[in-house]
């Protein structure tokens, strides 16, 4: 008999980014692997006129109206209406899928009487994100500046420190991208039921790039999934090798993204580093083309993470793009051959090696097949289609 999985997804809107198309993905692959799946989509838009898809329904939600707790208020409400799913979907599934939204006295309630029920998704350490956010809140002995303490880091440091760890060890499946993160939960391994799966690609979505020889020109990209300002991204260790550079070679940036206010701070040479709104595919298609080598994410020490995955890698593999990085990948350590494509970097503030970057780039393109190569790693280890067929394996396993 096939598993029947209902996948809530908390933060849906009409125009998907990076996050929502990746559980798009995973809702179309579940179907592909001895699994029905559903998805419902919480989302504060208008949907009166949104032609759901086979494998989705889209669900409204009211906003948040107070003029304080504005972001508490919208998170009780989204719980509640998960909670109210699980109530009134629970006979037509066997488990709920949902990625983590943050530890509540509700959810943990919920839990306690309604064990083994829901798959939940890690994708960091909460608990170190929130207080690498910490400086953007302003702090003064003021009622605005305390209550704001309040809504955005104290009161939900408090809720991890107190439901996370319950809540984690009622659920069926504790998903993580890795294995630190999997032990930064602080759950005893042995009385869960725990998997790590890192991020995948629909490989056929990204068009295998044209090589583009190296003369006396470097053009090297960032693709931001996030619209908000990400520091872990780390991208002024890059920016400051590029403006400093003084060799040969000319060098070019781009950063591609939307919301790049918080990345125009960084710049001091807007001659080589440039910044782009987000592309229609078959733009951004053509724009890859010309790139030479991508930058994945350099800042993970910031939140005290050193081993996860990250969506934008999976990309640069399915495009044939080499690359570099500052971090431990969870698929690059348990598939070794993945790391001829790509060079990793420490993963603290130290400078990046500009002068090893350009030799590295050299190298992989007197290789003039290496894009099949990696996008044939893609679609071995790294597909959608892969990583959901061995979720629903590991769950038919495990079923009691």
């Amino acid at each position: 008999m096939k598993l029947k999985i209902g996948y809530i997804f908390t933060s849906a809107g009409l125009n998907p980014d990076s996050v929502q198309k990746k559980v798009m993905h995973q809702i179309q692959y579940l179907n592909t692997a001895d699994c029905e799946c559903r998805g419902f989509f919480l989302t504060t838009q208008n949907i009166n006129s949104l032609k759901y898809n086979e494998f989705i329904d889209f669900i409204k939600i009211p906003e948040g109206n107070r003029k304080y707790f504005k972001s508490l208020q919208s998170k009780i409400i989204v719980i509640r209406s998960v909670i109210k799913l699980f109530k009134t979907e629970r006979h037509n599934y066997d488990y709920f899928f949902m990625r983590y939204p943050m530890a509540s006295f509700r959810l943990w309630y919920y839990l306690i009487f309604n064990k083994k029920k829901i798959i939940i998704e890690h994708l960091s350490d909460e608990i170190s994100e929130l207080k690498l956010y910490k400086k953007e809140l302003k702090f003064a002995f003021r009622p605005s500046e305390l209550l704001s303490y309040f809504e955005h880091l104290w009161y939900p440091l408090a809720n991890e420190h107190l439901f996370r760890q319950s809540i984690n060890k009622n659920t069926r499946l504790l998903l993580c991208n890795s294995k630190e993160i999997l032990n930064l939960q602080k759950v005893n391994l042995s009385r869960i039921n725990w998997m790590v799966s890192g991020d995948a690609v629909e490989v056929n979505d990204f068009k295998l790039k044209r090589i583009e020889s190296i003369h006396n020109t470097f053009h090297f990209v960032f693709l931001k999934g996030s619209s908000i300002r990400r520091d872990d991204n780390g991208l002024e260790r890059f920016i400051k090798s590029i403006e400093t550079y003084s060799g040969p070679y000319q060098l070019f940036f781009h950063i591609l993204g939307n919301n790049l206010a918080y990345e125009k701070t960084l710049i001091t040479d807007n001659d080589r580093i440039k910044l782009h709104n987000h592309m229609q595919l078959d733009v951004l298609d053509e724009f890859m083309d010309k790139m030479h080598l991508g930058v994945s994410t350099l800042g993970f020490y910031r939140k005290n993470l050193h081993e996860t995955t990250v969506i934008k890698t999976r990309e640069y593999f399915a495009r044939g793009l080499p690359f570099i990085y500052a971090y431990k990948d969870t698929d690059m350590e348990l598939y070794p051959e993945m790391k001829a494509f790509a060079l990793q970097f420490s993963n603290d503030d130290s400078a990046i090696d500009i002068n090893e970057v350009i030799r590295f780039a050299l190298a992989q393109y007197e290789n003039l097949d290496h894009g099949k190569q990696m996008r044939q790693l893609a679609e071995a280890h790294l597909s959608y289609k892969i990583k959901m067929a061995k979720i629903v394996e590991h769950l038919a396993n495990k079923r009691s």
